[in-house]
């Protein structure tokens, strides 16, 4: 039954697809598409791969992968972990995978991601990922001059930055925008 062949085939984790073809006299040719990995991500403390359709799969050792850690996929969640998927390729594809070093996707969305060169944690919100981060990028040095406890930036609002410092018992947040303090 060619057909129940290409299904234990599929059930591979690695096997994105798979044909099954019959040749007379005596042989069956079985082609299969790969699984790609396009990012990793952490569940429990443990590294997987995932693929593009939100697939879950081991880590490849000697893949030599490297991509920005996504945080926020579940196991038994197909369905939310595609859509964080793609909003992970969206932040990559808008600012590049070796700027990051981890990328946070909440059940709402929101996006928070750690640059490659500080632990500092940027939050983006739900769009304008590119835009935000240069503002960023461009607010940086002065930023870690003048708040050097900050360990959270948040850009969702328009026109204001939000910084959390290091004390987070303290609930003290410093707002820059136009009637306070301008960057």
């Amino acid at each position: 039954n060619l057909d129940e062949i290409r299904k234990r085939v599929e059930e591979l984790d690695w096997v994105r697809y798979a044909s099954v073809q019959r040749v007379l006299p005596d042989q069956i040719i079985i082609r299969i598409a790969e699984r790609e990995p396009i990012g990793l991500t952490r569940i429990k403390g443990e590294i997987y791969q995932f693929d593009i359709d939100a697939k879950l799969l081991d880590l490849d050792i000697d893949g030599g992968a490297s991509f920005p850690i996504l945080d926020g996929l579940r196991p038994r969640d197909h369905d939310r972990n595609l859509l964080k998927v793609e909003a992970y390729r969206k932040v990559v594809d808008d600012i590049g995978e070796t700027s990051l070093s981890e990328i946070h996707i909440s059940d709402t969305g929101d996006v928070t991601v750690v640059a490659s060169s500080d632990p500092l944690a940027v939050n983006l919100g739900l769009a304008e990922f590119r835009n935000r981060w240069i503002k960023y990028l461009q607010l940086k040095p002065q930023i870690q001059e003048q708040y050097p406890q900050a360990v959270r930036v948040d850009l969702r609002f328009k026109n204001q930055v939000i910084i959390r410092m290091r004390d987070e018992d303290s609930s003290e947040q410093i707002v820059w925008d136009g009637k306070k303090n301008t960057l």
